[in-house]
């Protein structure tokens, strides 16, 4: 038998009589939660016969989910979020693909639940942050005679491109 780590199994004994666990309990059935992997054993006696049976209890490990993709974007712009770590998948908003495609408007939380192939759920989060876009301004004269220049400059961002190619 096997769990996935932080969560638990019963393991039930027959044959009747009374009943010793290797962790003490006298009881029939014996909830577990076990952190590694784990042998159980069970001691069963019958007006003084007596037989043991023992049972491995693999501990599996939670998938380790991973993000990629933009999750720093500009107003206005789409992005594609992909999670790794399972074979299933379940977003927040209802997507049941590795990935999911977002336009959001403001900065915006996804979370995903991942199964793996042994059925182990984990959860994760990505927070995808939207920048707002710049306000661009240019100044200068907008009126000259012909043959005559202007200087025009251009403000509210970090790098600019005019469509001259300057």
């Amino acid at each position: 038998d096997s769990v996935c780590i932080g969560s638990s199994t019963t393991l039930s004994a027959s044959g009747g009589g009374t009943y010793l666990w290797n962790n003490s309990s006298t009881l029939d059935s014996l909830v577990v939660s076990p952190t590694v992997n784990t042998t159980y054993s069970v001691i069963v006696d019958v007006a003084g016969c007596k037989d043991t049976a023992s049972i491995p209890i693999v501990v599996n490990s939670l998938p380790i989910i991973g993000f990629s993709g933009d999750s720093i974007i500009c107003n206005g712009e789409t992005t594609t979020i992909f999670a790794s770590g399972g074979n299933s998948y379940n977003w927040n908003n209802g997507t049941t693909n590795d990935s999911i495609v977002i336009t959001p408007l403001a900065d915006s939380t996804y979370s995903v639940m991942v199964t793996d192939t042994k059925s182990c759920v984990n959860n994760a989060s990505i927070n995808v942050q939207v920048n707002s876009l710049p306000t661009p301004v240019i100044n200068g004269s907008s009126l000259i005679c012909n043959g005559s220049s202007t200087t025009l400059t251009a403000s509210g961002g970090t790098s600019f491109l005019w469509n001259n190619g300057a």
